[in-house]
Formats: structure tokens, C-alpha cells, sequence
């Protein structure tokens, strides 16, 4: 995977980051992601020139800063044999459900529609008015109907 800045190739994809907090050599960081690529967050922490501790794949596997020393080198392979895997853990994982923006789009879309049809709290006596409500809601439901379905 590579990264492509000025979007000349591959997919828009976007990592916001956060440093919580330093620990010598590695570093507590929050990350926010706007897209969700495959392999999007070890391939933007590489492109910065951190990458996740123990991912082998993405560079994370080498000391790129500090010292060079045999101690600390002794210390990392230990790391690495302590945890043989990148250092990615989830504090939440979350996804809007299709159904319930939806439901709430169109409630907001028909509430602004209907907030048209009132004249000093009293519904205005027009047809389109009722009409126009009970449309949005009859698409609401054959678009809540088709989904389930598929």
C-alpha cells in the first residue's frame, strides 16, 4: 500500500491523530478515522514515519529513532516476542446503521416540511401540505421494507 498525497491514484482515505502520551520509545496515540481502507491506519502511521511497534509488514519491526545500542536492542526483540503482532487495539468500534439515518433524515426532512404548513401553531388547510408528509413517509417505509428484505 502506498500513500498518495496530492490524490493523483488510489482511494481518498483520512486518519486524524492524537498523541495521548510518551513513553520513551513508543507513544500512546488516539486515532479518528473519517474512511475506512484496508489497512488505511498502519499504512498512514508508516507514512509519517511511525509505525505501529511490531507491525512487520509496515516497517514497525525496526528502531527507527534514539539509540542503537545491543541493550535496547536486546529490549525490542524482547518486546517483540512478548507481543508478535502490531500494536493495534480498539478502545470502540462504531458504524451508523443505514435504517436509523435514514429514519432519521427523513424525519427531519418531513418536520422541516411540515414546519412549512403551520401558521402560528395552526396547520395551514392545504392539501399538499398532508401530502407532502405522508409521501416522505411512504418512502421511508418501502426504503426500510427493501433493505430488510435484501
Amino acid at each position: 500500500m502506498d500513500v498518495f498525497p496530492d490524490g493523483s491514484h488510489g482511494k481518498y482515505a483520512v486518519t486524524h491523530y492524537e498523541v495521548i502520551e510518551r513513553f520513551g520509545y513508543v507513544t500512546l496515540i488516539k486515532l479518528k478515522l473519517e474512511t475506512g481502507r484496508t489497512h488505511q491506519i498502519r499504512v498512514h502511521m508508516q507514512h509519517i514515519g511511525h509505525p505501529l511497534f511490531g507491525d512487520f509488514e509496515y516497517g514497525g519491526d525496526k528502531i527507527l529513532k534514539g539509540t542503537t545500542s545491543s541493550k535496547y536492542k536486546s529490549f525490542i526483540q524482547n518486546c517483540f516476542e512478548l507481543m508478535p503482532y502490531q500494536a493495534l487495539h480498539a478502545k470502540s468500534l462504531g458504524f451508523l446503521h443505514l435504517i436509523i439515518l435514514l429514519h432519521n433524515i427523513l424525519k427531519h426532512h418531513c418536520l422541516i416540511i411540515f414546519s412549512r404548513c403551520l401558521k402560528n401553531g395552526e396547520l395551514i388547510p392545504q392539501p399538499q401540505c398532508t401530502e407532502v408528509v405522508e409521501n416522505h413517509l411512504q418512502i421511508f417505509t418501502e426504503l426500510k421494507i427493501s433493505l430488510r428484505i435484501n
